[in-house]
């Protein structure tokens, strides 16, 4: 260097010391706090999971608490509509009942009445229907 003053030259060039522990402890903070907080939420996750789990368990036994009935119902109701339910590949009359108190407690109904199955054009097709009621 053919500088005159040579401290000068070292005094110009610019330090990036400061900058780099800066972004180290920006770095390192992220690298810390970041697990944590991943770790929470997937922790509140969890606990939302099986809340959720457990009002599914709950509306399960709701559904399942639905009367079905072959006849007219005796007494005060209102009829919500006519319900539904169908099995294709097999003659599964407990998956078609499920499916009526499924419809039946999108409803609100209390029950269901004049329940009654019959066969499709296919033999292993297989038709049911009713009518939910709510009780006055």
């Amino acid at each position: 260097m053919n500088c005159p003053y040579p401290d000068m030259v070292s005094s110009v060039e610019p330090s990036l010391g400061i900058y780099q522990t800066r972004f180290m402890k920006y770095l390192l903070l992220l690298f810390f706090l970041l697990p944590i907080i991943s770790h929470a939420q997937q922790r509140n996750k969890f606990d939302n999971h099986r809340d959720t789990r457990a009002q599914e368990e709950t509306v399960d036994e709701q559904i399942d608490q639905i009367p079905i009935f072959r006849d007219k119902v005796e007494g005060d109701y209102v009829i919500l509509g006519e319900i539904d339910g169908q099995d294709v590949f097999n003659k599964n009359i407990k998956g078609i009942v499920k499916q009526i108190r499924v419809k039946a407690y999108q409803l609100k109904a209390d029950a269901v009445m004049e329940f009654s199955c019959q066969e499709g054009w296919k033999k292993t097709f297989q038709y049911c229907a009713g009518y939910a009621i709510k009780y006055k």
